[in-house]
């Protein structure tokens, strides 16, 4: 998610302390706008169970982290446990420019439930993107150069 919107939530939500992940995940859910919580409700409207992670929030990573008793790793690390967790038939990476071929691969390994993974990337457009992109099964892209050299 957008991080000034990110801090602007936290920052008229201070009293999200007290509440659990699921209740935090809920308001957050009902109040962004952003691209993740439109494919959250939409997808659950079709009947399709569908979960997300905020993962630049991480103010709830570490909410997430104390609920479930797990010991503070890295980033990917927490969020290879989220996956864990979920158990998704399908992953879809909104954020691949964060991400590495390694954590892929490692996803790919460690999440048995996984059977395909979605990428949806604009920009930026180079070389090192498109051979990060390979290592997905589908790409969703706005990108006329990404689509042309796929």
């Amino acid at each position: 998610m957008y991080q000034g919107y990110l801090e602007s939530f936290h920052k008229k939500n201070q009293s999200m302390n007290k509440l659990s992940y699921d209740d935090c995940f809920d308001m957050i859910l009902n109040d962004t706008t952003e691209f993740a919580g439109s494919y959250h409700r939409n997808f659950r409207k079709l009947g399709i169970d569908a979960n997300f992670i905020i993962s630049n929030d991480l103010l709830m990573q570490a909410k997430w982290l104390r609920e479930k008793s797990i010991k503070r790793g890295s980033s990917h690390d927490v969020i290879l446990e989220q996956v864990r967790a979920f158990k998704p038939e399908i992953l879809w990476i909104e954020d691949f420019a964060n991400i590495s071929c390694k954590w892929i691969n490692d996803i790919k390994k460690e999440v048995k439930s996984i059977k395909l993974i979605v990428a949806y990337h604009c920009a930026p457009y180079s070389k090192q993107i498109l051979e990060k992109l390979k290592s997905v099964d589908f790409v969703i892209t706005c990108t006329p150069g990404i689509k042309q050299d796929f």
